[in-house]
């Protein structure tokens, strides 16, 4: 049974070698690099090199499983050359497919690791940080569809100009910044306002996110919740038994 309000920030430092720990530190890096982009070609290359560390760390999660691990390996590769080779070039075809596979990547690492961390029956401190993975995969997955629904339906957002070194360098994929920034603050239900749906489609699909987001939270916090005491439950019983 583990103690998790016990120095949380220690056992964060101990587990960075697992798993879900060292997926959650490349997912954050993932949105901590986004607001640099724009300013040196370097900048870019770094975040090339940190999707890529995000696929690592996602098959790295899944190894053993079998097709679940090549389906991964397949879709994040081929996402991350498509979206690399596309900025690249410019070629905004590329963007589009880029975006359809991340979006399968994201949702395919989402439901395996929420049906990893709920089938659980004990939480542990790598419990937790699978669970904060999968939270921040549901963001970037509704990112990525409406990068794909915004070029299918161009206008389906209103987006405010982007500073001219991010356009320069992003070219056609400089919406997809935007759209990142608009489901994350979706998800959280916070909504700046400075991004907005506009078709009937996206904000149906905005509101659909902003729903999830918070089940999410109330289905997952109530099982962890749930595996908790029932560990401490069958702990003290066994405790109880006469020897």
């Amino acid at each position: 049974m583990v103690t998790l309000h016990r120095h949380p920030f220690r056992h964060f430092v101990q587990s960075i070698g697992r798993p879900y720990a060292t997926l959650l530190v490349v997912l954050l890096s993932v949105i901590l690099v986004y607001p640099f982009l724009g300013i040196s070609k370097w900048i870019g290359w770094i975040f090339d090199l940190v999707m890529l560390g995000l696929i690592t760390s996602a098959m790295r999660v899944i190894k053993g499983q079998g097709r679940a691990y090549l389906h991964i390996s397949i879709l994040g590769i081929t996402a991350v050359t498509f979206s690399s080779f596309g900025r690249q070039v410019d070629i905004g075809t590329f963007y589009p497919i880029g975006a359809g596979l991340r979006a399968l990547f994201m949702w395919y690492m989402l439901f395996v690791i929420f049906t990893d961390t709920l089938g659980r029956k004990k939480v542990t401190f790598d419990t937790v940080m699978g669970a904060s993975c999968a939270y921040i995969l549901l963001g970037l997955a509704f990112a990525s569809i409406y990068s794909l629904l915004e070029w299918i339906q161009p206008a389906s957002f209103s987006i405010p100009p982007a500073p001219e070194a991010v356009t320069l360098f992003w070219g056609s994929a400089t919406k997809e910044l935007s759209l990142t920034y608009f489901s994350l603050l979706t998800m959280t239900t916070i909504g700046y306002g400075d991004v907005l749906p506009v078709s009937p489609l996206a904000r149906n699909i905005s509101v659909l996110e902003a729903m999830l987001g918070q089940l999410y939270l109330a289905i997952v916090i109530a099982r962890l919740v749930g595996i908790e005491i029932a560990d401490r439950v069958r702990s003290n019983a066994v405790a109880d038994e006469p020897r």
